[in-house]
């Protein structure tokens, strides 16, 4: 099967993943939002980006906590909820829904943390802040980005070649895996008991710090856009969300950047 094949299958595999999303977050009342590159896909390609292999959705903490005690008995049959309190192990500070059973894609490098490494879509909280820039928004993105470094070295699943990642790796015989989730949650949540705070944050997603940080009328409330014959929710602010994320985001990248990056093989 060519490349390109593939990649619409496993898109097809992901897609019903999502579907699947979304109907349990419908059936329970929790909100949540495209986001990331594939709400990227469903402005410019009204689906998945053609070279991207991926979903990502986004949901207020709220409902991404409730999501967390509900999933894992309401959807085991097809899936499993991976996330620091269903696994020991687990190497992000984000939930991903995994397919269960027998797939052609696997992530072969998670072999030694889990038998689930088939496709996935990846669920990250959205959490109030106070501001977009300053000391507090500074020092908080620098305690994530470290602790999530960290992390991953601690399990193995990155590498340690520069000096910087060889710290990290020194760094992780000082904390244990839940230690660090523990760490991380603290500060991701560090104003989550407030109401009407200016800003959202997506500290736990790959953006860079500057792009992580927006205001909160943006996900005031959710409209619908066709993704792939299907109407998804989307932020009210997409427009002023995807700008701050990638500039001109209707124009698509050179071929040479448009390569797929998750590693499901």
């Amino acid at each position: 099967m060519k490349e390109s094949q593939m990649l619409h299958h496993l898109q097809n595999v992901e897609l019903s993943i999502l579907l699947d999303f979304d109907s349990f977050c419908r059936e329970n009342g929790l909100r949540y939002f495209l986001g990331e590159g594939t709400l990227l896909g469903a402005v410019r390609h009204h689906g998945f980006i053609p070279w991207d292999d991926d979903v990502d959705v986004l949901m207020p903490r709220k409902d991404y906590q409730r999501f967390l005690e509900l999933a894992p008995q309401g959807m085991r049959d097809r899936y499993q909820v991976q996330s620091s309190a269903t696994m020991e192990n687990y190497w992000m500070p984000f939930a991903k829904l995994r397919l269960l059973g027998d797939s052609p894609f696997q992530q072969e490098h998670l072999k030694s943390l889990t038998p689930n490494t088939g496709p996935f879509i990846d669920i990250f909280p959205l959490d109030a802040f106070p501001c977009d820039h300053g000391w507090r928004y500074r020092w908080h993105s620098l305690r994530v980005r470290v602790y999530r470094a960290i992390l991953v070295r601690k399990l193995h699943v990155a590498p340690v070649e520069t000096p910087r990642q060889k710290l990290y790796a020194m760094l992780a015989h000082f904390f244990s895996v839940k230690g660090l989730h523990l760490r991380l949650e603290r500060v991701f949540t560090k104003y989550s008991v407030q109401t009407e705070l200016p800003f959202v944050a997506t500290f736990a997603s790959y953006q860079r710090p500057e792009a992580q940080v927006i205001e909160s009328q943006v996900y005031e409330t959710a409209v619908y856009l066709p993704f792939e014959g299907h109407e998804l929710p989307v932020p009210v602010g997409y427009d002023h969300l995807l700008t701050k994320i990638y500039g001109d985001y209707m124009t698509p990248p050179p071929e040479d950047q448009r390569i797929a990056k998750h590693h499901l093989e």
